[in-house]
Parts: C-alpha cells; sequence; structure tokens
C-alpha cells in the first residue's frame, strides 16, 4: 500500500461540481505522485448521487478509470 494521497478541505457539504474537482485535480496529483497510470487502479466510491452524475461518469470513462461495482 502506497499511502491514501493528496487531501482536500470540504467546507460545508460536498455536491457533484466539488466532487468532480476533487476528482480533476487532486486524484490525479494522487496518481501522478505514485507514478501511477489510471489502468494501474480500479477506483472505489459509492453510489451517492455526486458520484454518479453524468459528468462524472463520463470524466472517470475518459480518463479510464475502472470503478469497483
Amino acid at each position: 500500500m502506497l499511502g491514501v494521497g493528496y487531501l482536500c478541505q470540504i467546507d460545508g457539504g460536498l455536491n457533484s461540481k466539488l466532487y468532480y474537482e476533487i476528482l480533476k485535480d487532486e486524484f490525479l496529483k494522487t496518481l501522478n505522485y505514485y507514478s501511477l497510470d489510471s489502468q494501474d487502479i480500479v477506483f472505489q466510491h459509492d453510489n451517492d448521487l455526486k458520484h454518479t452524475v453524468k459528468v462524472t461518469k463520463k470524466w472517470l470513462s475518459d480518463n479510464n478509470i475502472e470503478i469497483l461495482s
């Protein structure tokens, strides 16, 4: 195990827009920091609405991120 990666502070609630921004920023920085390609990982999140909106699904697909069922 390599560690938790980049963290961010969330002031208030988390919505789909902020989740999307976290994926684009902190998540990609974490992959880069550990020299991981998106095809080297399986990403896990729950089925909360903010995780399953079209824009998030599209971004994950476009970046070849495999999602744990």
